[in-house]
C-alpha cells in the first residue's frame, strides 16, 4: 500500500518484506544447524533485488495498451551463499554468521521503521497545516 502514491512508502514496505523473508531464512538456517547436508540459504542483497525489479505500467484508460507484467514480486532464495565453514557432515550453517545476519536484519528493520515513521509524521504535519 502506498499512501498518496508516494513511492517512499512503497520502497519502505518492500524493504520490510525483504527483511521479514531474510529473518525467516536465518531462523531456518539456525534451526537446521545440525542437519547433515543442509546448505545455508540467504537472499540476494536488497539493492540487487531492487535493480532487477521491473516496473509495471498501469493501464489508466481503456484505449491504452496493456503491457505484460514482468515483475514477479517474489524474492529469489540464494542457496549458494558464501559460508564461513563447512563441517564434515556437509552442513554449511555457521551459527556465528547467522547471528551476524540476524543482527543486520534487526538494525535494518529499525532504520526502515524510523524512516517510515519520520516520513509519515512529515506528511501528517504537511497535511494538517499550521495550528
Amino acid at each position: 500500500m502506498e499512501p498518496f502514491g508516494i513511492s517512499l512508502f512503497g520502497l519502505a514496505s518492500d524493504r520490510m518484506s525483504y527483511l521479514a523473508m531474510r529473518h525467516q531464512l536465518v531462523a531456518e538456517n539456525v534451526a537446521n544447524a545440525n542437519t547433515p547436508g543442509y546448505a545455508a540459504r540467504d537472499l540476494k542483497p536488497f539493492d540487487q533485488e531492487l535493480s532487477a525489479a521491473e516496473v509495471r505500467l498501469a493501464q489508466t484508460r481503456k484505449g491504452h495498451l496493456e503491457l505484460a507484467s514482468t515483475a514477479s514480486g517474489n524474492l529469489k532464495v540464494d542457496a549458494k551463499t558464501k559460508t564461513w565453514e563447512i563441517v564434515p557432515s556437509g552442513n554449511s550453517v555457521s551459527l556465528e554468521q547467522e547471528m551476524l545476519k540476524a543482527s543486520q536484519v534487526v538494525t535494518s528493520h529499525a532504520l526502515v521503521s524510523n524512516v517510515y515513521k519520520s516520513s509519515f509524521n512529515m506528511l501528517s504535519t504537511a497535511l494538517a497545516g499550521p495550528r
